[in-house]
C-alpha cells in the first residue's frame, strides 16, 4: 500500500514541478505581483492549471495517508516449526519457510549517518514479495542472523548496496 501511496505522490509532485517549472521566469524576475499575476494568467496552459490544483489537493490527502501507512506497528516475530509468523494489533503475516528467497539486514541510520540502534529487516520471498519490519533492540538482531542462517537455502544480506527496499522495482 505504502509503494502506491509513494507512487502517485511523486506523480502529483510531477505536475507541480512542471507548474514551477513554467513559472520560474515569473517568480525570480523583479517584476511586481501584477506582473507575475498576469505570467500566470497569460503564459501557464489551463491544462497545467488544472492538474495543479488537483496535484495540490491531492498531496494534501495522500500525504498523511502515507505516513499513516508507514507507521511502526508493535508485533512479534516467531520461527513456527515451517513458517515464520509476524503477528500483532491487526498484523497477521504468515511466511513459508521456503517461499523464504533472501533477508536482508540494515543498520538503521538517522539523518546525519549515526546508527540509532535498530535493525531494520527485509525479507524477500521467491515471488519478489518484500515483508520489512525493524527490530527495536539491535541486540536481538544476533538471533534473528542465527536463525536466517540456519535455514536451508535462503541467502543472508546485510549491506547497505544490496538492500531492497519498499520503492525499488519489484
Amino acid at each position: 500500500m505504502s509503494s502506491f501511496l509513494y507512487g502517485l505522490m511523486i506523480f502529483l509532485l510531477t505536475f507541480l514541478f512542471m507548474l514551477y517549472v513554467v513559472m520560474y521566469p515569473a517568480i525570480h524576475s523583479r517584476s511586481s505581483g501584477e506582473m507575475q499575476a498576469a505570467y500566470y494568467i497569460l503564459v501557464v496552459p489551463d491544462a497545467l492549471k488544472i492538474l495543479s490544483s488537483y496535484s495540490f489537493f491531492g498531496l494534501l490527502i495522500v500525504i498523511p495517508l502515507y505516513f499513516r501507512a508507514r507507521l511502526h506497528k508493535p508485533a512479534t516475530l516467531r520461527f513456527e516449526g515451517d513458517r515464520l509468523t509476524i503477528t500483532g494489533k491487526k498484523i497477521e503475516i504468515a511466511i513459508p519457510i521456503e517461499r523464504i528467497d533472501k533477508v536482508f539486514c540494515n543498520d538503521v541510520k538517522n539523518a546525519f549517518g549515526e546508527p540509532k540502534g535498530k535493525l531494520q529487516v527485509v525479507i524477500r520471498q521467491k515471488n519478489r514479495t518484500l515483508t520489512t519490519f525493524r527490530l527495536n533492540d539491535y541486540e536481538q538482531g544476533g538471533e534473528l542472523i542465527d536463525a536466517v542462517g540456519a535455514l536451508q537455502g535462503v541467502s543472508l544480506a546485510g549491506y547497505d548496496k544490496e538492500m531492497a527496499t519498499e520503492h525499488d522495482d519489484e
